[in-house]
């Protein structure tokens, strides 16, 4: 079984709504949420998907894309 983080779960909640809905109201109802608490919850996930592909770099290299990360060590 793979674990995950808090920072990945609410990432993955945020990809979900981004991808799969089209107002929070929706969203929330479908996780069983006030509409208040569902925008609450996004602007959360917002931010940690956001602190999390901040430290990703975007590199072309010979036409293909390269993403690396500064987080990451290279071995």
């Amino acid at each position: 079984m793979q674990s995950y983080g808090m920072s990945q779960i609410l990432n993955n909640a945020y990809l979900d709504y981004v991808n799969n809905y089209l107002t929070v109201d929706k969203y929330s109802e479908h996780n069983n949420m006030s509409v208040e608490q569902g925008e609450s919850f996004i602007k959360l996930a917002r931010q940690v998907h956001i602190e999390l592909w901040d430290g990703i770099n975007y590199e072309n290299k010979r036409g293909q894309l390269w993403i690396t990360s500064h987080h990451i060590k290279a071995h």
